[in-house]
């Protein structure tokens, strides 16, 4: 693991320690809940280079994808987080159950 791919995990925990603390506190709604708590590998693996600032088309090779695929992934995933832009999409990612869903998911 690089020293960049260890900051974003270290990011992506703090953005969900924040998040369950304010789930616990009921200051999100389970409304609100249930569009943060996308899962899926290829969603969550677009998710992980999204947070390190990836382009499509880099992510795209990285992945073994195509761009066009790509950009339908990161389409969904801020429509589901409620993004306006990729910049925030990464500031929503980390406090979304996202990545911890797939990691979590059997045979991860």
């Amino acid at each position: 693991m690089t020293a960049a791919e260890h900051g974003v995990e270290e990011l992506c925990a703090q953005g969900r320690a924040v998040y369950e603390r304010a789930l616990r506190a009921g200051r999100i709604d389970a409304a609100d809940h249930r569009r943060h708590a996308l899962a899926g590998a290829v969603a969550a693996a677009v998710a992980r280079q999204e947070l390190l600032r990836a382009s499509s088309e880099r992510i795209a090779d990285r992945l073994g994808m195509n761009v066009r695929t790509v950009r339908l992934h990161v389409a969904k995933l801020s429509a589901a987080l409620g993004s306006v832009g990729r910049a925030q999409l990464g500031h929503l990612i980390g406090p979304s159950e996202i990545l911890r869903r797939a990691d979590e998911a059997p045979g991860s």
